[in-house]
């Protein structure tokens, strides 16, 4: 017998379900402590942008976190070393 979830069981695309339903969750595996100290950030992208990187993300096998984290850090380096020879 083939039985039918209701169409709500599994959620919605895009839906916001908060920090748990992060797949790296530290909340999603029971006894896991997060081990980094990240925090949220919301930042807002062209729309444009924000689809390429979503797309790239999933092609390169990398969060978007992780991309946004390392050009930020980049981004710092480069900035603190020109305001160094001023």
């Amino acid at each position: 017998m083939n039985k039918r979830r209701p169409i709500g069981e599994f959620g919605k695309i895009g839906r916001k379900q908060g920090p748990d339903a992060m797949p790296d969750s530290a909340a999603s595996v029971p006894g896991r402590k997060r081990v980094d100290d990240r925090k949220r950030q919301t930042v807002y992208l062209p729309a444009e942008l924000a689809k390429w990187l979503k797309l790239h993300s999933v092609e390169v096998e990398r969060d978007m976190s992780q991309i946004i984290t390392e050009l930020v850090q980049e981004y710092r380096t480069h900035v603190t070393s020109a305001q160094q020879h001023r």
